[in-house]
């Protein structure tokens, strides 16, 4: 394999991993490509679907009973621990799909509103 694309591919999660394997496999076996070049086909593919899979930010959606809001974060399972905070179900989305339908094309980022510490009054 190419060191650039195992370098790449080595940041991947394991989901995404499985699925860059699939599409190389699939581009090998059914396109008739040497499997090299069916590796950089196969991440190029998964980075044209999944822009933000190198970028180490994941957002994450969460329902309320007053409406949704996300999270975009570096920690996967923190954004799972915030949420079940908050006593909502999670789920991860794409950022660019939120930005874009619910926002216009641009987002403010803020603060967690379930993790600020409490400040207590005197």
């Amino acid at each position: 394999m190419d060191t650039i694309v195992q370098e790449l591919v080595d940041l991947l999660n394991p989901a995404l991993r499985e699925e860059w394997n699939e599409r190389a496999a699939i581009m090998s076996w059914d396109g008739g490509l040497e499997q090299g070049h069916a590796e950089c086909l196969a991440l190029l593919d998964l980075l044209r679907r999944r822009p933000c899979v190198l970028a180490g930010v994941a957002v994450v959606e969460v329902e309320f009973d007053d409406g949704r809001t996300w999270f975009v974060t570096t920690d996967r399972k923190g954004a799972h621990r915030v949420a079940s905070q908050c006593g909502s179900a999670a789920r991860f989305v794409t950022l660019s799909d939120i930005v874009s339908g619910h926002f216009g094309g641009a987002a403010v980022l803020g603060e967690v509103p379930c993790s600020r510490p409490s400040v207590e009054r005197q």
